[in-house]
């Protein structure tokens, strides 16, 4: 289920530092499917500097939090909202 150093390391050698990485999360919006950990990792990612997008996509109980986080945090450019 998880990858291999090797294939970490093979998959990212052809990716463009000029270019976002586009993360997608698709699935039920609710805690036990780990959504609100999502914005920690966008934070993160933001403090490392690295350029990316994450995407949302689904519906749940967490919606409405998700929102509100990603305006309060500033994170309105590099997170995105799809239903």
């Amino acid at each position: 289920m998880l990858a291999t150093e090797e294939e970490v390391s093979s998959r990212t050698q052809a990716l463009n530092p000029q270019k976002p990485l586009h993360l997608l999360f698709s699935g039920r919006l609710t805690k036990i499917k780990g959504v609100d950990d999502l914005l920690l990792v966008a934070q993160e990612l933001r403090k490392l500097g690295v350029n990316f997008t994450l995407f949302i996509c689904g519906d749940g109980d967490l919606q409405p939090y998700l929102e509100r986080e990603i305006s309060a945090q500033e994170l309105s450019n590099y997170v995105k909202m799809l239903g």
